[in-house]
């Protein structure tokens, strides 16, 4: 068996039942699905993980998602899709049916009609979905989800944040997210990605792109969303530095370190030690690289002067600013501007 194999029918999944015959004569077993994977260390990277288990990190190369923003695929039947993570973001959505995982040690059931979106670190498996069982998945490479893309979609977005969380590779964030009860114009906007990416029409990529934003705002208004799960396990004070980071973020302005730890409740010393334990930076630090984040936002998406991005993001000294913007990122404001904004065009 070859990686060959594996990427041309798990990528050209159809209605064929005849291709479904032959997925299984091709993969009896969980251990030759294992075999398969392990076989080429280009597409599928081995991974360590505590419960005394393996998984694999599926890349984009697999699906050839290193070159489309926006992949969609059914979910095979009667296959164990072995333990892995994933270097992209991935939504599953259970049109009929249910579909059972085993995420982090962890039994998830998705019922018809839920919809699940994942951290692209997490460690998850699929149980054989069953003749009536049907799934689909959207693959979106995270380079779609750039300064524009968290420009259109408001910060207040839950899944803004869920996706923001993930793309900083934050071990602190959430596992999954589950939205149930699906109103019709997130299920036709579901329904409208898998065709555009299935038949392919001119200019279907843009129109790709345009329809998960809006599936994203869209999800972001759903009332019933199960919640961010997977943070059971996390301690105290990792709690209490996404806390932290939260209020700067909201606050990068005029934050200092005595009104964040009034706002939260915590002493400004046992804050340092949180901050410096969790992340290794002064509370300083941390407050100035989110600044430095939203500089980066600033000089990308509008035409503000430095000297006001400087006192937008708390700077009253713009030379100040170009200090730290620059051993930062290796280059001035100005220059980053410029280069990002070539990259763009």
């Amino acid at each position: 068996m070859c990686i060959d194999y594996f990427i041309k029918v798990y990528v050209s999944w159809s209605d064929d039942m005849s291709k479904d015959k032959v997925f299984i004569e091709k993969l009896k077993s969980t251990s030759e699905y294992c075999e398969l994977a392990v076989s080429d260390k280009n597409s599928i990277n081995e991974l360590s993980v505590c419960k005394e288990h393996k998984a694999y990190i599926f890349k984009k190369e697999l699906f050839g998602l290193e070159k489309s923003k926006i992949i969609t695929m059914k979910h095979p039947l009667n296959i164990n899709v072995i333990p892995h993570s994933h270097d992209y973001i991935e939504i599953q959505y259970v049109i009929s049916g249910s579909i059972t995982q085993i995420i982090d040690g962890e039994r998830v059931v998705l019922n018809k009609g839920n919809m699940m979106l994942f951290n692209k670190n997490v460690v998850h498996s699929i149980e054989k979905a069953q003749e009536n069982d049907l799934m689909y998945f959207i693959f979106i490479n995270e380079s779609l989800l750039d300064t524009r893309f968290f420009n259109t979609i408001s910060k207040e977005n839950p899944i803004s944040k869920f996706l923001f969380q993930s793309l900083r590779g934050d071990s602190l964030s959430s596992n999954y997210m589950i939205i149930e009860e699906l109103n019709s114009d997130i299920i036709q906007l579901l329904n409208s990605i898998y065709l555009e990416s299935r038949i392919k029409a001119f200019d279907y990529e843009n129109l790709l792109i345009a329809y998960v934003i809006a599936l994203f705002i869209k999800m972001g208004r759903q009332e019933k969303i199960v919640g961010l799960k997977g943070l059971h396990n996390v301690s105290r004070k990792k709690r209490q530095i996404l806390e932290i980071d939260n209020y700067l973020r909201d606050n990068f302005k005029c934050a200092s370190l005595n009104e964040a730890a009034a706002a939260l409740s915590i002493h400004p010393n046992y804050m340092c030690r949180v901050i410096k334990d969790i992340t290794g930076q002064t509370f300083g630090e941390l407050l100035t690289n989110i600044r430095m984040e939203v500089a980066e936002t600033l000089l990308t998406s509008t035409n503000l002067s430095v000297e006001n991005i400087a006192w937008e993001i708390g700077y009253a000294n713009s030379a100040y600013f170009y200090k730290l913007f620059k051993r930062k990122k290796n280059m001035t404001p100005t220059q980053y501007r410029k280069a990002t904004r070539k990259e763009i065009v």
